[in-house]
């Protein structure tokens, strides 16, 4: 019997061959991953989960882990289970993460495939595409300086080799020969994007010579690709590519239903492909298993992994409160550097002999960036003579500062510790998916598991004519967002060296912005120099009337300032230096004696870090009431820095302008006319998960009793249509049986169960439009297995009251939008086309004259009749039987909904759906039609899921001509006009009046072009004019 890896360890895989016990080993392996898939996909339908991303079809990457020794590093993507399976990371650590559990390799913070281990060398997935490479390229280039004999396994989908990221890894590990193999698993598809003509290899982005082309379905040639690659980068023959065809045999994610854009001979088809069922034929065939013992064998790992998912969900939870833990570390203070103290230094020498200082005191540094190796030493000379002492470790850069950024994310995690440059902080923006996707949130994503201590430097500011737009701005305040990055502006020689002394002591990442205007000026270093610490700030000058706060280049501006101010009020001046941490202490206290606030900042004025600071004391009542005057914020305005020196000195702040803040708050005293009357707090109900739905009741003493409740369906849908219900009330169910099948916006599935019982009843039926957490049905219990309580599962008696909340007037109704909003949010992106044509109405009026529309099944209307008309002229059009779903156009459907509109009362449209309207005789569609508009009318929501086209008529009104909107998912719109008659010749030369109608018809032009549209229409046309043959065809 087979046992649950629980813990997680490296394997065994030194002289690995493919012998029937690796083989044996490896489909292990593959049916751990998929039946780990497979459990997810059934958790999703109970209920019991939020997010699935499935890796079925990807497995034979099993195959590089095994394959792989201690010490070599995994930078897997999120198709990658397989291979964290088969690097040691135990399928119950996958459902703990899958569960977002405390103890998972996130405690709760990363959706599920997302891996991470650090004692596995297994780096923390990101979200973002192609974010794993540059950092993978770090730990190579650290592995390579170590001399060490590892390799780096990094992976992606086709799709995204066409990052930039992509690209920047493969250039960085060409130029140094790094030892990484690069694998692309291809399944032809982003989400619902055909990638066969858009990929980097099928458009020659990437030289083919490179990449070794393997069907990665196939054992054999995976292992064979793979054994090679590795011993080629283990041997220093640098990176290896693979280029691995796979199949993608499931939907992209929970929130996908393939069969949208895939038709059904293509999903068939990739089944054939499917590493499982290759490898089982190949065990079978060399009668290694039979159909009986394998039966077994997956049986087994089936049952183990479905125990390990049912362990984790009674794990612990996270706790309210755990968000605010490992966004930092402790942070460090660093020894502070030798400078000549009594005599005069500059910041930029300061700077210089600060970088020399780290690199003699520990070999772990690392400097890289844009030409800071000699002879140059950097545009400000800040390295200037460093490669020449340190040559293997102060290194030039590509012109890249996604590399920069991502290679030192690497090395970080790798254990050295890099001081990176980015020539001006402006040329930031191209790195910023590493700072922000790799760098900042690395400790955060990981639990701590993981850390990042790199230092990235960059002069900044302005002051200096000439600089514009990129090389003039410091943007504080836009970096001071990015949760678990620090942010530092020296002023002064003194607090550069010890800024930078801590920043590279610190553990986790620390921006270093160098106000550049002030690296030349000669400065008398203090006597008394002491270790300085990130987050706190210096008082420059003490005072006791108002408060002055600023950093980087504005302490010159506001030192000047002061000095001419005609005043005897007393000036405290705040060099607040470090943004992120930053000192509220010394500011409060501050502002507490003075009872005044000026904030002086170049940033731009908007979320800026000096409305941060104002924003948060006002928010104090003690500071507010201590306050005399309002704070004033003198900063550059929301503009950038402009070429011309005008519009440099315009826009910075300036003498003139503190002067006159200072001036205004020394003028101003705010009179309290009495305390604020504090503001009631209303406890808001937890907004949790509608998890597993299960709530257990007692029924007297005899039965419990499970209520079955529309689960979360993901991605904000909130409602679904029942579309077909397999279980009848009194039958028996089974964990895992599906109850019924539902139908969103996006995709269609079964609702599971989890429990096994009776059906005891129905508390819906099939077609009823029914919203998350409302009761499906009602199962009594008959042993077996029982609902899991979780913390997840409180009934709402457990859950916190809601205090008494505040009695507010209530404002008149205001009337409500002709359309509603999510027709208004469907409309965006939509671009109509219109084109016209008149159809005869003769022979409408003759079918529908002659019973006066009545037939066995009830009565019919003109729509009716259009509507039949419509319905043909889609079945010969497939291409508008398509669907607009978020964005992307469906596969032509098969059985197709029409919808139609209907006005109510109080100026209220509606649309009234006849589902699957081409499988009807028409006597069923006139009877389907009197349904559908009857629900309508009685108030029933129904699904507009399938709707691929509406018609509208306003005859009633007696309007002809119309140009209607086409609201997605439809892609089109056909508005008729109201009959009238009009002069046409007939075929004998006689003008007659002929009694016509305008079709008017809108569809989306980036679906639909006109030639074809025009076609259409004309179908339509010809059927109306010919309704009669087509009733009797």
């Amino acid at each position: 019997m087979l046992k649950s890896d629980n813990q997680s360890k490296m394997p065994n895989t030194a002289n690995l061959e493919l012998n029937i016990e690796t083989k044996k080993r490896l489909a292990r392996l593959m049916l751990i991953s998929r039946h780990g898939d497979l459990r997810e996909q059934r958790l999703i339908r109970q209920g019991k989960g939020w997010f699935h991303v499935s890796a079925m079809g990807h497995e034979t990457s099993a195959i590089f882990g095994m394959l792989m020794q201690e010490g070599d590093y995994g930078f897997p993507f999120y198709r990658d289970r397989a291979f964290v399976l088969s690097r040691g990371i135990s399928n119950y650590d996958l459902a703990l993460a899958y569960y977002a559990k405390k103890e998972s390799s996130s405690a709760g913070r990363q959706m599920p495939s997302h891996f991470s281990n650090r004692k596995l060398n297994i780096y923390s997935t990101a979200s973002t595409i192609a974010a794993q490479h540059l950092p993978a390229a770090g730990v190579a280039w650290g592995m390579q300086m170590d001399k060490k004999q590892n390799v780096v396994y990094v992976s992606i989908g086709e799709a995204g080799t066409r990052q930039g990221d992509f690209y920047e890894s493969i250039a960085f590990a060409k130029e140094k020969n790094l030892p990484m193999i690069f694998v692309v698993q291809d399944n032809r598809f982003g989400i619902s994007t055909n990638t066969e003509e858009m990929a980097a290899l099928a458009i020659k982005a990437l030289p083919n010579d490179d990449w070794v082309e393997i069907d990665g379905t196939d054992i054999h040639q995976v292992f064979e690709a793979a054994n090679i690659a590795i011993n080629n980068a283990r041997s220093g023959k640098g990176p290896q590519f693979i280029w691995s065809h796979v199949e993608r045999l499931s939907s992209h994610s929970s929130a996908d239903d393939h069969r949208n854009y895939r038709v059904e001979e293509e999903l068939a088809a990739i089944v054939k492909r499917d590493p499982l069922s290759r490898i089982k034929e190949e065990f079978i065939l060399d009668g290694i298993f039979n159909e009986e013992s394998w039966e077994e064998f997956d049986k087994e790992i089936e049952t183990i992994t479905k125990e390990d998912y049912q362990r984790a969900e009674t794990a612990k939870n996270p706790t309210p409160g755990d968000e605010t833990k490992q966004v930092f570390a402790p942070f460090q203070v660093g020894k502070m550097p030798t400078l000549p103290v009594g005599e005069k230094c500059r910041m930029a020498d300061a700077i210089n002999k600060t970088f020399r200082e780290a690199l003699s005191n520990d070999k772990d540094v690392i400097f890289f960036g844009e030409d800071i190796a000699d002879p140059l030493g950097g545009v400000f000379k800040l390295t200037k003579g460093l490669s020449t002492e340190f040559p293997d470790r102060v290194i030039n850069s590509p012109l890249a500062e996604s590399t920069i950024i991502g290679v030192a994310v690497g090395l970080a995690a790798y254990g050295k510790r890099p001081v990176f440059e980015i020539q001006f902080i402006d040329f930031i923006t191209p790195g910023l998916n590493q700072l922000i996707s790799s760098m900042s949130n690395l400790r955060w994503r990981s639990y701590g598991d993981w850390t990042c201590p790199a230092v990235i430097y960059a002069p900044c500011g302005g002051y200096l004519p000439g600089g514009a737009i990129w090389h003039s701005q410091t943007n504080e305040g836009l970096f001071s967002h990015v949760p678990g990055l620090s942010v530092i502006m020296p002023s002064t020689p003194e607090d550069a060296a010890g800024m930078i002394s801590s920043a590279i002591a610190c553990e986790d990442p620390v921006l270093v912005l160098l106000p550049k205007h002030m690296f030349w000026e000669p400065r008398e270093i203090p006597q008394n120099m002491a270790p300085i610490p990130l987050g706190k700030a210096a008082i420059r000058q003490e005072g006791n009337d108002v408060t002055v706060v600023t950093w980087g280049n504005c302490m010159e501006v506001v030192g000047k300032a002061v000095e001419k101010l005609k005043t005897d009020a007393s000036i405290e001046l705040i060099d607040l230096r470090s943004m992120v941490p930053w000192d509220k202490e010394t500011i409060t206290y501050s502002v507490m004696k003075t009872g005044r606030l000026v904030i002086v900042q170049e940033d731009g004025e908007s979320c800026s870090v000096g409305q941060m600071i104002i924003s948060t004391l006002s928010e104090d009542p003690a500071v507010w009431k201590a306050m005399v005057a309002p704070p004033q914020l003198v900063s550059k305005p929301d503009v950038c820095v402009g070429y011309n020196p005008v519009y440099e000195y315009s826009s910075l702040p300036d003498q003139d302008r503190v002067v006159a803040a200072i001036s205004k708050v020394i003028a101003m005293s705010t009179q309290r006319v009495g305390d604020i009357p504090a503001v009631k707090q209303v406890a808001s109900e937890g907004v949790g998960p509608s998890h597993t739905s299960l709530t257990v009741e007692e029924c007297g003493k005899k039965t419990a009793k499970t209520t079955i409740v529309l689960p979360h369906l993901g991605e904000g849908l909130l409602e679904a249509r029942v579309i077909s219900i397999f279980k009848k009330e009194g039958e028996q169910v089974h964990p895992d049986d599906a109850l019924c099948e539902v139908e969103t916006d996006k995709a269609v599935f079964p609702v599971e169960s989890s429990i096994e019982g009776i059906l005891e009843s129905w508390k819906i039926k099939e077609d009823q439009v029914i919203t998350v957490g409302q009761e499906i049905a009602v199962l009594a219990h008959t042993g077996g297995t029982q609902p899991v309580q979780t913390e997840q599962s409180q009934s709402s008696s457990q859950r916190p009251v809601e205090q008494e909340a505040p009695v507010i007037s209530e404002a008149p109704a205001s009337k409500q939008a002709a359309l509603s909003p999510e027709i208004l949010r469907q409309l965006q992106g939509v671009l109509p086309a219109s084109l016209t044509l008149t159809a005869d109405w003769s022979k409408m009026r003759a079918v529908w004259g002659k019973d006066r529309g009545r037939s066995a099944e009830g009565t019919y209307t003109y729509t009716t009749l259009v509507a039949w008309c419509v319905t043909k002229a889609l079945e010969k059009y497939p291409q508008f039987r398509c669907l607009l779903q978020n964005g992307q156009i469906s596969q032509p459907q098969k059985d197709f909904d029409v919808g139609f509109a209907v006005a109510l009362e109080n100026d209220v449209l509606e649309t009234a759906v006849l589902p699957h309207a081409n499988t009807y005789s028409w006597l069923e569609f006139v009877k389907t039609y009197r349904t559908e508009l009857k629900k309508i009318k009685d108030g029933v929501s129904v699904s507009k899921a399938r709707t691929v086209i509406n018609i509208t008529s306003m005859g009633q009104y007696k309007i002809r001509f119309g140009k209607a909107i086409v609201v997605p998912p439809a892609i089109s719109t056909i508005f008729i006009g109201q009959p009238f008659y009009d002069l046409q010749t007939n075929d004998a030369g006689e003008i007659k009046p002929v009694e016509v109608v305008n079709l008017d018809f809108t569809f989306d032009h980036r679906w639909a072009n006109g030639a074809g549209a025009g076609r259409f229409l004309k179908e339509i046309k010809d059927n109306i004019e010919n309704v009669d043959t087509l009733l009797n065809a």
